[in-house]
């Protein structure tokens, strides 16, 4: 996103972003805001669970005044626009399950070729 929104780069016009012809994203979290899947886990998965995932995205992101909405923070909620097609690997009792769930769906929904 930063590659196409930064250096104004899109496949179409042969930009930075342009360099990727295909992404695959394994275990993705895609919205530091925490989907049902993060919340819903508790202390359940291994190696991370949605109790750790939230405490790791407390410590990365610092204080509580953050938008954990923002595109910039949770891409989820970006405009995914004129992005490379991309391959979304997670597993079925991931706390993560709904983060690939929701991207793929909004990489789709945004008119780019999105597999799962």
């Amino acid at each position: 996103l930063r590659l196409r929104d930064e250096e104004g780069g899109t496949e179409e016009n042969g930009g930075k972003a342009g360099c990727f012809c295909a992404l695959n994203f394994v275990y993705g979290l895609f919205d530091l805001s925490g989907t049902p899947s993060v919340w819903s886990d508790g202390d359940t998965s291994a190696p991370l669970s949605g109790n750790d995932l939230r405490y790791l995205v407390d410590l990365h992101l610092g204080p509580a005044d953050v938008d954990r909405r923002d595109p910039m923070v949770s891409p989820l909620y970006a405009d995914l626009a004129g992005m490379p097609p991309a391959l979304f690997m997670v597993g079925t009792a991931d706390p993560l399950l709904d983060d690939s769930l929701f991207m793929s769906a909004r990489w789709a929904a945004a008119g780019c070729e999105a597999e799962r």
